[in-house]
């Protein structure tokens, strides 16, 4: 822009443009958002984003959900997230001077999601090789001392339930007749069996509807 000042002006009127599609597009979202603050006191809302992005990050690193986890492992997956989502901040700003790139495009990501007040991991996938990037930038301070093995075993713990998942989903994908029955924890049996035939009890209403949207059927 320095060397071409008269570059300035459009970028900017692009940029407003697009800030202005964002916002017009995601306007109910964000009505809904503000409408959820006026409920709740800001104290309270900063302590439940945080909970649960140490969620998502003990969810992310430990590549397992916490639904697949017995209820005692709870605690020690927030604690890990909680590591974690630490490691991610300092590594964001560990990149400032090696990565400038990637430390504004990191913190642009978190100043979006962050502030969502509720847990689900899949935010931060389109991200997730950056964030690991950051962590890694965090370990590979001066001041700690993390052993080779130790990363070259969480590779491989981390791949491993990777291809596991991977196999398990591919898995689902061809049980055909048989998906409704293996799917989850079963609480949605009854409305994918609903959706192969007239009748079905105790049927949800959103995932039925999800259903005809994708034209989903069961193979006969």
């Amino acid at each position: 822009m320095s060397k071409r000042p008269r570059l300035l002006a459009p970028a900017l009127v692009a940029l407003a443009g697009f800030l202005g599609i964002g916002v017009w597009s995601g306007r109910r979202y964000f009505g809904d958002y503000l409408g959820y603050l006026r409920t709740i006191k800001i104290s309270r809302f900063a302590a439940q984003a945080f909970v649960f992005h140490c969620r998502d990050f003990g969810e992310l690193t430990a590549n397992v959900p916490l639904t697949k986890l017995p209820g005692s492992a709870n605690p020690f997956l927030l604690a890990a997230g909680a590591i974690a989502f630490l490691l991610f901040v300092a590594g964001i700003f560990l990149l400032r001077k090696r990565s400038p790139l990637t430390f504004f495009y990191l913190l642009g990501y978190s100043i979006l999601i962050l502030p969502w007040p509720f847990t689900d991991p899949r935010f931060w996938l389109p991200a997730m090789p950056l964030v690991f990037v950051a962590m890694h930038q965090a370990l590979a301070a001066p001041r700690w001392h993390v052993p080779k093995m130790a990363f070259v075993t969480y590779v491989v713990v981390f791949c491993v339930l990777g291809f596991t998942a991977l196999g398990y989903s591919t898995w689902l994908t061809f049980s055909g007749s048989k998906f409704p029955y293996r799917y989850g924890d079963g609480k949605l049996r009854a409305t994918y069996l609903a959706g192969c035939s007239a009748g079905g009890n105790d049927v949800n209403p959103e995932a039925a509807d999800l259903l005809k949207r994708y034209e989903w059927h069961c193979e006969q």
